[in-house]
C-alpha cells in the first residue's frame, strides 16, 4: 500500500504479506502520523474489500474518498504500481518471501527517488479540487455533481 502527500512531496508505503482491514488501519495510522500538524490528508480509495471508511475513523486528520467502481484510471497509485512493475519487478523470479519484500522495498525507494516523477504521476487536478472541498468534512463519497465533473474532463 502506498500514498503520496502532494503538498509536502512525501511518500509513504507499507509492505505487508497480506492486505486486510487491519493492514489498512496500520496504513491509515502511518498516513495520519506523516501528515503535518494543522494539515488534513485526503486518501483516495477504490472498491477493495479492505478499503472501508471505518479504517480511518479514529484519525481526525484523514478523509477517505472512495472512487466509483471500475475506475483505476482515476487512482494515481495504480499508475505508480504499473510503473514499478514495468521498471523494477517485471520478468523476475524471486526465491521467496524475504526477497520479494526486499525487492519491492527497493523498487518503491527507486520510484520515490525522483520527486518530480512522483509529483507528475500522482498529482491530479480533480484531487486538489475535491481535497479543497472535502477536507473539512469526514468520509464523504462522491456526489453526482462530482461525478459529472469527472465525466466532463
Amino acid at each position: 500500500m502506498g500514498i503520496y502527500l502532494v503538498q509536502s512531496a512525501q511518500a509513504e508505503a507499507l509492505v505487508s504479506p497480506f492486505v486486510n482491514k487491519e493492514a489498512m488501519r496500520q496504513h491509515m495510522s502511518q498516513i495520519s502520523q506523516a501528515t503535518p500538524v494543522g494539515r488534513h490528508a485526503v486518501v483516495i480509495i477504490d472498491g477493495a474489500g479492505w478499503h472501508t471508511y471505518d479504517t480511518a475513523a479514529e484519525f481526525n486528520n484523514l478523509t477517505l474518498i472512495k472512487l466509483p467502481p471500475y475506475s483505476p484510471e482515476l487512482n494515481p497509485i495504480e499508475q505508480v504500481w504499473s510503473w514499478i512493475r514495468q521498471h523494477c519487478l517485471s520478468n523476475r523470479v524471486f526465491s521467496g518471501y524475504e526477497e520479494i519484500v526486499g525487492e519491492v522495498s527497493k523498487a518503491w525507494d527507486h520510484f520515490i527517488s525522483i520527486p518530480d516523477r512522483v509529483t507528475k504521476m500522482c498529482s491530479r487536478e480533480w484531487i486538489v479540487k475535491i481535497s479543497n472541498d472535502k477536507a473539512r468534512s469526514a468520509y464523504i463519497p462522491f456526489t453526482q455533481g462530482e461525478m459529472s465533473y469527472f465525466n466532463n474532463r
